[in-house]
């Protein structure tokens, strides 16, 4: 299930009680969104709207996910925590990476981590980070971050960030947090393939997603061989709406889905209701 934590439903309350009717209810997972600020002023495309208008109002609660996150490990007990997806060049390497190890460890190793470039350049100026090099940017983020996660001493010196010889630990419970790549273009998969653990899965505005995300899935195989890597050992991660039924779920799965995080921007409480009438795996 995908979390309450933007928009005019938005409340702690709310967010609280779909985590735990995922926990309780033997769903496998539960996933947020990420922005730092809503500007007034859009000048930016939303890439997955048909007019690519952004449908989040300035005025409109939006909840800090790794905050969020990091209380529903306590108030939760099996089901797992993900971002889908979260924009990490918005924060330092070395403070996310912390964070997310100690989230990781408290939680019992139940986090994933879905990142993305992201789109919004007007975000990106308010924090001054530069939106052109925004890809370039994000590899060196997330191998900065493993290293953290994976090396009890050690030191970086890259292109955009720095570390000296430093000691980060603790470390994530199996050494390392599974990392799954958003976007749909080409860039996109390529990064998946290479650097991703998964995938998760996007498409441009389409009449028949289907299609669109069967295409995209098949150009990610096609950069897993160039890339030495196995498609099959990447995680895929899609979304859905709670009412498009399970005929759409069976079609994901058929194409190699392994998980749908539902989303709403209704009321929660309509929302759990509508969803005791959907099997939680789908064959």
């Amino acid at each position: 299930m995908h979390l309450p934590t933007l928009g005019p439903h938005a409340t702690a309350e709310a967010i609280v009680a779909v985590a735990r009717y995922a926990d309780e209810r033997g769903l496998h997972s539960v996933w947020l969104y990420d922005h730092l600020i809503t500007p007034t002023h859009i000048e930016s495309r939303y890439p997955y709207h048909p007019d690519g208008l952004y449908g989040v109002a300035p005025e409109d609660p939006y909840f800090e996910a790794v905050t969020v996150l990091s209380h529903l490990s306590g108030a939760t007990s099996r089901v797992r925590l993900g971002t889908l997806v979260l924009i990490p060049t918005l924060r330092h390497p070395v403070v996310l990476a912390k964070q997310l190890a100690t989230l990781d460890q408290l939680s019992g190793g139940r986090v994933t981590l879905g990142v993305g470039t992201g789109w919004l350049r007007e975000e990106f100026e308010a924090f001054d980070v530069s939106f052109t090099n925004r890809g370039a940017r994000l590899e060196e983020h997330i191998t900065l971050m493993r290293q953290v996660w994976e090396q009890t001493v050690s030191s970086f010196s890259g292109n955009y960030y720095r570390m000296p010889e430093a000691g980060t630990g603790p470390g994530p419970c199996a050494g390392r947090i599974p990392v799954l790549f958003g976007g749909h273009s080409d860039a996109a998969l390529n990064r998946a393939a290479r650097l991703g653990d998964g995938w998760a899965v996007t498409a441009q505005p389409s009449d028949d997603l289907i299609s669109a995300y069967a295409e995209r899935l098949r150009k990610l195989r096609e950069l897993c061989d160039q890339a030495g890597r196995r498609y099959e050992d990447l995680r895929i991660v899609a979304q859905a709406a709670p009412t498009a039924g399970v005929d759409h779920l069976r079609q994901l799965a058929e194409l190699g889905v392994h998980e749908v995080s539902l989303r709403s921007s209704g009321r929660p409480d309509l929302t759990m209701k509508l969803l005791d009438r959907l099997p939680t795996q789908v064959t």
